[in-house]
């Protein structure tokens, strides 16, 4: 049996429909080691939708540049299919990543999650 066999997801995804598109929860940690799960669903949520995707990373740490890369990769994906993505609720490490390198306006202000 491979470590990969044994390895636990540590980053869950959840959607909601909302009238502006679709709400996406990320719970857990963006970095190398989540990439490629986390990259698969968000490709398929892209992919398979329609409307603005609203990101709430309120409970998300993006951990290192694998996880900022894979949200820039996935908001230009977005684009290129014709939907928005905006970042609705940031944690607040994420949010001093983002403003530190100057992201944070490129994805919306970061308001409280809709419920």
């Amino acid at each position: 049996m491979g470590t990969a066999a044994l390895r636990e997801r540590t980053v869950s995804v959840h959607l909601a429909p909302h009238d502006d598109g679709m709400l996406v929860t990320i719970v857990g940690s963006i970095d190398v080691h989540t990439a490629a799960d986390l990259r698969a669903d968000l490709h398929a949520i892209i992919d398979d939708g329609e409307g603005a995707l609203l990101l709430d990373l309120a409970r998300a740490e993006v951990r290192d540049s694998t996880g900022l890369g894979l949200l820039l990769e996935c908001r230009r994906r977005g684009r290129r299919l014709g939907r928005e993505m905006r970042l609705i609720a940031l944690s607040p490490h994420s949010e001093r990543l983002l403003r530190r390198l100057a992201l944070s306006r490129q994805y919306g202000a970061a308001r409280p999650a809709y419920r």
